[in-house]
């Protein structure tokens, strides 16, 4: 069954998601949607499919929407246009109403009824618009025709008197329709002479004004453009585009009503020529756009200020701040910025429920009103961030005093549903004097200030200093050149022996990680490692060292033939470790690898395995389910439990080099060494000490029982030629 659509609808937005939401919902409200993905492409679906209303995103590739809504008023200005945006920019809402778009909303749309109620709204609108400009311009032509007709009948009078009647009946009709057109039009209408004396109105504009009569308003109103607007400078304005253009359209004004409420106004006006071309008067319409300008307003609130706490948000925030160095550099003068994040809001959130960490995001931003001054800006930046831009202060210790009351105020507990929940904040306070950067340099260092207090403890404030910012670039920089170094290369595995302690011969080797940097050589993994977790690469980059210590083990086993092939121990970071297709993975790279089964060895650090309980347990068996032995790193510096202990399924436990270096030449600090050698033997488990580098140290961990080792002692990490060399060696002695 067929059915006709409300309407068609022109959606234009770059993010496929939207455009299917809004395409889902719009067309079980019984409308037909069309889709384009960009502005170029949108226009060409409005040329060739005539949509009654577009929907257009302002921010897209290839063309933005501003420029599309331009396009279409010029071609077909009774199309309406409703902007859907997330800019959150009042510049890019104003623009566009400025160009014609019939409406503004938001994005996200939370409530896409709303979408639909302002889709229905503009098609009504356009609807009624049409309809009177058909009827207006149908009006129009009857009365011209019956003109002309009139005046060919006029010189037939004699032959046709009674048609003549006829005509002039249905001319006095038309007049009378048109009349009551104007006199019961929603809009004001009105024609002044150039003195600006009123000629005729009808009574909405006498409604529209806040008078009770035309007559009040004709016998009250000397000047009509006066009347409607007082400002000089822009009346001149309107006259001298009357003037040069014979019409004007869209002119708005602000004015008050006969009873002094405000008023806003949309006047479109024309000149009207006498007999012989001169102008004689202007007349046109007046319409009340107050609501309109209400909604501007609601909409540029919205747009600047948070929708939670009603605090000005992100964007107002930043604009503000600009303002503030603005003022700073020209006059040389102070001002302070402070930073503030709440110290663990997710276990607030996690705990309460976000409706509940919402009520306390509302009473915190309550307390830190009452700790700033008026003419201070306080923001809710996003989340659980604030920010406050004092002005008032003088000096650093002023700054200090404010943060100092932030932190006394939050240091009473809130209550949420009955109840006390004990919250604090870490702030980071830059002070800024003559020229101090752009807003957007000056929020990061605020903001990288603050994560160094929370760092520090949290419940507390930090300033910032210059250190800080070259260490943040230090970083920067050192991050990029991490990135180029996976593109070009750069990084190299060196592998280090480990030995069998009673035989002396190598049974296994550990892939470790170097990067040599062109410039400065080789960085130690200390320095990359941390930063390579914290921007995720260190997910790549450990597969790439998984991929070449496969590829590597292949050529050493081939090389060296035993009857037990020698293995290659590779770490496994944390995050690489969380990787929901880390056993897929590396089941694929050991059915591509050409190494003997079971010689691949993975390292996984203590607390790695600690930290994730059961679920460490589950990921470790399908690792062992692969043919993998699995080792745990460091041991000894975490916080083992031994009840989970005992049930993962490891191999081997490698003793930390920390308590091998304790162990001095008549056995001494071997206490730890040994209740670890111990409780390995107990559970079953191999045990490798790291960082032997003396005969001594050697000599007691073969006392205690540990089996295998690895340091100095033996040999450094060697690049790939360095270990070949090695090995050659070792196989040599043991034929």
């Amino acid at each position: 069954m067929t059915y006709e659509p409300l309407a068609t609808l022109l959606t234009i937005d770059d993010e496929d998601v939207i455009r299917r939401s809004f395409q889902a919902y719009l067309e079980d409200s019984g409308f037909k949607v069309l889709q384009a993905s960009n502005g170029r492409a949108g226009l060409e679906v409005f040329r060739a499919e005539h949509p009654d209303i577009i929907l257009v995103d302002l921010r897209m590739p290839e063309m933005d929407g501003l420029e599309v809504l331009a396009t279409v008023v010029r071609e077909a200005p009774d199309v309406p246009i409703i902007v859907v945006s997330g800019t959150g920019m009042i510049q890019d809402a104003i623009e566009a109403l400025r160009l014609g778009a019939w409406d503004y909303v938001l994005k996200p749309v939370e409530d896409l009824g709303i979408l639909e109620h302002c889709v229905r709204r503009a098609l009504e609108r356009a609807k009624l618009l049409k309809e009177n400009k058909a009827h207006r311009e149908n009006l129009e032509k009857q009365v011209r025709r019956r003109t002309v007709e009139l005046h060919d009948r006029t010189l037939q009078l004699e032959e046709t008197n009674k048609r003549l009647q006829t005509e002039i009946n249905e001319r006095n009709a038309a007049e009378a329709k048109y009349r009551s057109i104007f006199e019961n039009a929603i809009e004001g209408i009105f024609q002044v002479n150039h003195q600006g004396k009123l000629v005729s109105a009808n009574p909405a504009m006498a409604r529209i004004l806040g008078y009770s009569s035309l007559e009040e308003m004709t016998a009250s109103v000397e000047d009509l453009a006066a009347r409607i607007c007082s400002d000089p400078g822009k009346r001149e304005i309107f006259q001298r585009i009357l003037s040069d253009h014979g019409s004007i359209q869209a002119f708005e004004v602000q004015t008050v009503r006969q009873d002094g409420s405000p008023l806003w106004a949309s006047i479109n006006a024309h000149l009207v020529h006498g007999p012989t071309g001169e102008s004689v008067r202007y007349e046109g319409t007046l319409e009340d756009i107050s609501e309109h300008k209400r909604f501007e307003e609601q909409l540029l609130h919205q747009s600047l200020h948070d929708a939670l706490t009603g605090l000005p948000n992100r964007a107002l925030f930043m604009d503000r701040l600009s303002q503030a160095i603005t003022r700073c550099a020209r006059q040389n003068s102070f001002f302070a910025l402070l930073y503030l994040d709440v110290d663990r809001f997710k276990v607030i959130n996690d705990s309460l429920g976000h409706a509940l960490g919402d009520q306390f995001l509302i009473k915190l931003s309550e307390r830190l009103k009452t700790v700033t001054r008026e003419a201070d800006t306080l923001a809710r930046m996003g989340g659980d961030e604030f920010a406050v831009i004092s002005e008032q202060v003088r000096s650093l210790s002023g700054a200090t005093l404010v943060a100092e009351r932030i932190l006394e105020e939050l240091s009473v507990p809130f209550t949420i549903d009955g109840q006390e929940i004990y919250s604090t904040v870490s702030i980071g306070i830059i002070c800024c004097t003559g020229y101090c950067g752009t807003a957007e340099e000056v929020l990061r260092d605020a903001d990288l200030t603050m994560y160094r207090a929370k760092s520090m403890g949290k419940s507390r404030y930090e300033v910032f200093d210059n250190a800080l910012h070259e260490q943040t670039i230090r970083l920067l920089t050192m991050e990029n050149e991490f990135r180029r170094a996976l593109a070009k290369s750069e990084f190299e595995l060196h592998y280090q022996p480990i030995v069998d302690v009673n035989t002396g011969v190598t049974v296994s080797l550990e892939a470790l990680l170097r990067w040599n940097h062109p410039e400065r050589g080789f960085i130690p993994p200390l320095e990359f490692i941390p930063l390579a977790e914290e921007n995720g690469l260190i997910v790549p980059l450990g597969w790439w060292v998984l991929e070449e210590a496969c590829r590597m083990l292949a050529l050493i086993q081939k090389r060296f033939p035993l009857p037990t092939p020698l293995s290659m121990t590779v770490n496994i970071s944390a995050k690489q470790f969380s990787q929901t297709d880390l056993g897929q993975k590396l089941a694929g790279l050991l059915q591509t690898a050409e190494i003997a089964p079971g010689s691949l060895e993975l390292e996984i650090t203590e607390s790695v395995i600690m930290d994730r309980g059961e679920a460490a347990i589950e990921r470790l068996e399908e690792l062992k389910a692969l043919g993998l032995r699995l080792f745990v790193d460091d041991f000894g510096t975490g916080y083992s439990s031994l009840s989970y202990l005992h049930r993962f399924p490891i191999d081997m436990l490698k003793i930390d080099r920390s308590f091998i270096r304790e162990i001095d030449a008549t056995g001494g600090h071997a206490e730890i060494v040994r209740a670890i050698v111990g409780l390995g033997r107990n559970l079953g488990l191999g045990l490798i000490a790291e960082g032997v580098e003396t005969e001594a140290q050697l000599a007691v961990i073969r006392t205690l029982g540990c089996q295998m080792a690895q340091g100095f002692l033996f040999s450094r990490p060697q690049p790939a030629e360095g270990i070949m060399n090695y090995l050659e060696k070792d196989f040599t002695r043991r034929r």
